[in-house]
């Protein structure tokens, strides 16, 4: 007699990355931006996908309830592939905003775009966006439900331009 020997898996996505920003407000509203971030994303056949630049910030919206921030600036984009095409590398603005709603005491929506157009290929253009819902369950934990979408109009060869992914996520805060 036949049994199944455990669950099949179907693997979706393999990702890793980190990031960092630095903000130095100038004002109240007004602030000086530094950014990083790196990933690789063996689905997309991205080995290595670099950017970093600087730009400014702006608060457009600061109330209790309520934040919304844009951004402008350079950027430089470097993207090696996994299959030894040949990497591409450009200059590109960097325009992002992010929208923050404090919808009752312990839950927030935020949903966000960073896109990279490059400013030497009008067809080349990366960008992120970000939507998520999260609550407080406790005073010391959270869930959150994400969905992040990635578009590449020049992806790697044979991959393709959009990339969803939905993110049941619980943590904890110390």
């Amino acid at each position: 007699e036949d049994k199944p020997r455990g669950l099949a898996w179907n693997l979706t996505q393999r990702r890793a990355g980190a990031g960092i920003k630095y903000d130095y407000f100038i004002d109240d509203r007004w602030y000086a931006l530094a950014t990083t971030r790196v990933l690789g994303a063996t689905f997309a056949n991205i080995d290595l996908r670099l950017t970093a630049g600087i730009g400014v910030g702006y608060t457009v919206i600061d109330e209790e309830d309520m934040t919304l921030v844009t951004e402008a600036g350079l950027s430089y984009v470097d993207e090696s592939y996994r299959d030894g095409s040949p990497s591409d590398d450009y200059m590109a603005a960097r325009v992002a905003y992010k929208l923050t709603k404090q919808i009752n005491e312990s839950t927030r929506l935020q949903h966000g775009v960073e896109a990279y157009p490059s400013l030497e290929n009008k067809d080349d253009i990366y960008l992120q966006m970000k939507t998520e819902l999260a609550t407080n369950l406790t005073s010391t934990m959270f869930a959150a439900l994400t969905h992040t979408m990635d578009y590449d109009n020049t992806p790697a060869p044979g991959s393709r331009r959009d990339d969803h992914r939905v993110l049941l996520s619980i943590g904890w805060t110390f």
